[in-house]
């Protein structure tokens, strides 16, 4: 409405040849060059980076340049650092917790940096936060996430008592459970079975299909 009330209302107060325009339109052309050949975009940084942090042949030096100059660029990029933590986890590298520390610090919400934060926790003894951590984070999340979040949380417990304790007491969560863990390869049955026997005890009878 602002606009609109402006350009009502306004007078032309004095007149600019179409020359003049040229040269700001040809600065925004080569502006717009620079910027799509030597400043990527945040989907252009975190594909380039996915690519190079799944990549095992990929080294820890080549990973982390490539990731100092995203960062630069990207400095509130959660999921840009979280992905280098990431691959820095699975490599057992001491760096791996500062970057999980910098992504949450970018974007507190970032799953991949918290559950690779519940992942170094329970590889150093920390298994009650590393639960604490993993439990809500699989309750929120959709059916794809919750496969993968539930293959971070049997590495690091496969007692049933201790997953059942980190899981919120929720009878569809415990029925998607026992929908993942059997139908994973290979099925987690003894996990399965206990689950299914407390699903039964509190009259969620269709557990009993896994019972069988």
């Amino acid at each position: 409405p602002a606009v609109l009330l402006a350009a009502l209302v306004q007078r032309p107060s004095r007149s600019v040849s179409a020359r003049w325009l040229m040269g700001p339109g040809v600065l925004t052309i080569v502006l717009s060059g620079w910027v799509h050949l030597r400043a990527p975009s945040h989907d252009q940084d975190g594909r380039h980076l996915y690519t190079l942090a799944t990549d095992p042949k990929t080294t820890v030096g080549t990973l982390l340049a490539e990731a100092g100059q995203a960062v630069r660029r990207h400095p509130l990029d959660g999921y840009l650092s979280a992905l280098v933590a990431a691959r820095l986890a699975e490599d057992h590298h001491p760096d791996a917790m500062r970057w999980v520390n910098r992504a949450l610090v970018q974007q507190p919400n970032e799953l991949l940096a918290q559950a690779t934060a519940a992942r170094l926790l329970g590889r150093h003894g920390h298994k009650r936060q590393a639960l604490a951590l993993l439990g809500p984070l699989v309750a929120a999340a959709d059916p794809e996430k919750r496969k993968w979040l539930l293959q971070r949380l049997l590495e690091i417990t496969l007692d049933p008592a201790e997953i059942l304790r980190a899981l919120p007491s929720r009878p569809e969560l415990r029925a998607a459970l026992l929908d993942d863990l059997g139908t994973s390869v290979p099925p987690r049955w003894p996990i399965v079975l206990a689950v299914a026997r407390v699903a039964t005890s509190l009259g969620e009878y269709q557990a009993l299909a896994w019972l069988g």
